[in-house]
């Protein structure tokens, strides 16, 4: 047994010895590229900028001191090109050697023209903005850093052209309304289709507990701290890769995946007050007892860092804030983890991965004009002066509004959001990118009417709960793939494809309870019990083709299709057809272009889009349904949906065209954008026969 052992021993070490002689080998055999790249005017070290080698795999960001390093580069001539946001690119031939290093330094030139920009929202490839016929407009880190928000719709907010962000409410786990060029449906909302990293997530609201028109939104939890850049595509531009549901656009967020470098860890603490303005408050007594100044905390750790084949990005943040509303009652709290990395699994293979919990547990008090509803009676100006709302022996202000605010709205938030993307070129001229996540989101909502409120005011229902409950899950998976094919006489063509699909589960609970016993603050001592149930699921597939040719190197066009199918017809899942094309020119780059204007206008680019989206309807409104409500004690059978077999989606068709200008060598920037959008079969909801029995019934109008 002994000499079993040695002997296997023996092989072990020989195998060993071998792949060490083997790898010494390799590493004898290929070369290494480091270099420096900089700020061209003050010589400042550029972080994260990214240098690669032309049509080839290999590729570096460089680190806190603005180094990159590419390894075991086989030995050869290469094209070698640096790039930043913000700077023009800059290219380099350099000549790799056996096991010698050679250094490559760029001095990029800030530009504020954004063309040499790679983006990938609504491409099936990394694509330079000035190859795009309908523009994919970015948030940069830059930009991210210079504004104060805490959410996503802040963020957007003055920062993309043709977007508009309207704040619904400031009050915690609200949403904004988001509208991009304008209303497209008068059956579904304005919101764009956002993607984390290439996932599908929810943004939706209007659920839950209404506090005076205030609701809840799913975009309230897509916090801002670890987010490296936004892209947004609008209208048909969108059409290819997304498909319906893109009519209002598609907003993707970036999150950070590491810099390469020395461990770096950041700790932030943030303290401060919040002041609520009270110039537009009408009552003094408002003033002095509705507001409080609210303490805000926000306390961040992060730790940053990797080599050159894996990098990572973990950061974790709690916040806090007690609210401007007396009592607590618009308190904040939230807990975020998020993780990132990217690793080189080989040459020809990468991979990213991101992880983020989200823990979100808010107050919110009760609003509009019912008599529980404090700032609206104080407002008034006659609660207290007439006191007409004040129970019997209540004269002091302080104890009017401590009944006011015994009311208590409280919800819990949940979430995950968990992305992997791979990306695989077999060949320089092949490349494909597949993505496998999902979306997760549980929430919890609570509002409790004591019973000593509702004596006070003198209700009829003498206490009550409601308890309103939504869980969200979404997994996702979408492939793209792209083929270069050989260049001819100065025409490149690549043909692109793919498909996405994603399923959509949402289950609500819905529970009521009236006349509850004094102290109590759950169902089980209600006097009356009411609940119900919602399921629902849905599946959307499409798949897609798409060619874009580049002319002269200076002229692209593009044209593609794709096809949807959903289950929103129950078992007749509908194919819907959707197409665009578009064509750009980079006047500027041509030779007629006259040299005195270069000295002025410096980019001169033409582009013009034509593009078709659309919108599903709801779920299974093609279907007759009928409910079965409680009537004496038992199930009663009632209409419900009317149906309607003819129902079709809604079609989107956008065009647009625009002009790029650079001046004074791109020192300054200038675009202009000019579409037309029109809705065809829109989704209303129309009035039924009333001999039927059923009410509004959805109609393709």
């Amino acid at each position: 047994m002994l000499s079993s052992i040695k002997r296997n021993l023996a092989i072990i070490s020989l195998i060993g010895l071998t792949l060490l002689i083997h790898h010494a080998t390799l590493q004898a055999q290929t070369g290494e590229i480091r270099g420096v790249v900089t700020d061209a005017s003050d010589g400042q070290k550029l972080i994260g900028a990214q240098v690669s080698l032309v049509d080839t795999k290999a590729g570096a960001v460089t680190n806190l001191d603005g180094v990159y390093v590419l390894r075991q580069v086989k030995p050869g001539d290469y094209t070698i090109v640096a790039k930043y946001i913000g700077y023009k690119s800059a290219t380099k031939q350099v000549t790799v050697e056996a096991d010698k290093t050679v250094e490559v330094n760029f001095a990029l030139v800030p530009s504020a023209v954004s063309a040499e920009e790679v983006v990938v929202t609504g491409l099936a490839a990394a694509t330079e903005k000035r190859k795009l016929s309908a523009p994919v407009q970015s948030i940069t880190p830059q930009m991210i850093q210079n504004v104060t928000v805490q959410s996503i719709d802040q963020l957007l907010q003055g920062q993309i052209a043709g977007v508009s962000v309207g704040m619904a409410s400031g009050l915690p786990g609200t949403g904004s309304r988001i509208q991009s060029r304008g209303v497209k449906s008068a059956a579904n909302n304005s919101t764009p289709v956002f993607y984390v990293d290439n996932v599908r997530v929810d943004v939706g609201d209007n659920f839950g507990i209404g506090t005076g028109g205030t609701v809840s939104s799913s975009m309230a939890q897509l916090v801002t701290g670890e987010i490296e850049r936004v892209e947004v595509a609008l209208g048909g531009s969108a059409a290819t890769l997304y498909g319906t549901q893109a009519a209002n656009g598609v907003t993707q967020i970036f999150t950070k995946k590491g810099v390469p470098g020395t461990p770096k860890v950041r700790v932030i603490a943030t303290l401060g007050a919040d002041n609520p303005e009270t110039r537009f408050v009408q009552e003094d007594v408002t003033r002095r007892l509705f507001f409080q100044t609210g303490i805000f905390q926000n306390y961040t750790i992060n730790l940053n860092g990797g080599g050159d084949i894996f990098t990572y990005n973990i950061s974790a943040m709690a916040r806090s804030t007690n609210g401007f509303i007396t009592r607590n009652q618009a308190r904040d709290d939230l807990y975020n983890i998020a993780f990132g990395a990217r690793a080189i699994l080989h040459e020809n293979l990468d991979a990213e991965i991101s992880t983020t919990f989200i823990r979100n547990g808010f107050s919110r008090f009760n609003q509009g004009n019912n008599i529980f509803a404090p700032l609206g009676a104080m407002e008034h100006g006659t609660a207290f002066r007439e006191r007409r709302f004040t129970p019997a022996g209540t004269d002091n202000p302080d104890s009017l509004l401590a009944l006011w605010m015994l009311p208590e709205y409280d919800e819990n938030v949940n979430r995950v959001i968990t992305s992997l993307t791979l990306n695989y070129a077999p060949f320089k001229w092949f490349t494909n990118r597949v993505t496998i996540g999902f979306d997760y989101n549980k929430r919890e909502a609570r509002f409790l009417t004591p019973i000593e409120a509702s004596i006070a005011f003198g209700s009829a229902i003498l206490g009550s709960i409601t308890r309103a409950d939504r869980e969200f899950m979404q997994p996702i998976i979408n492939y793209a793939g792209s083929i270069k094919l050989p260049e001819l006489e100065g025409v490149a063509v690549s043909v692109n494809f793919g498909g996405e699909a994603f399923r959509q589960d949402i289950r609500s609970i819905f529970g009521s309870g009236q006349n509850l016993a004094a102290g109590t603050r759950t169902f089980n001592q209600a006097g009356i019990v009411t609940g119900s149930e919602g399921v629902g699921s849905i599946f959307l597939a499409g798949a897609f083709g798409e060619v874009r040719a580049e002319l002269l190197k200076h002229i692209f066009i593009d044209g593609g299709m794709r096809f949807d199918g959903s289950t929103a017809f129950g078992r007749n899942v509908s194919f819907i057809p959707l197409a665009r094309g578009g064509i750009a020119a980079i006047l500027s780059d041509f030779d007629f272009y006259p040299t005195e204007w270069k000295k002025y206008v410096s980019f001169l680019k033409l582009r013009g889009a034509i593009g078709q989206t659309g919108n599903f309807p709801a779920p299974f409104l093609r279907d007759r349904t009928f409910s079965a409500p409680s009537f004496l004690g038992s199930a009663a059978i009632a209409p419900a949906n009317p149906g309607n077999p003819d129902i079709k989606p809604e079609f989107v068709t956008s065009i647009e065209g625009g002009i790029e200008l650079g001046f004074l060598d791109d020192r300054i920037s200038f675009s202009a954008t000019y579409s037309s959008t029109r809705t065809t079969d829109g989704l209303f909801a129309v009035p039924s026969d009333p001999v039927t029995g059923f009410g509004l019934v959805q109609r393709n109008v």
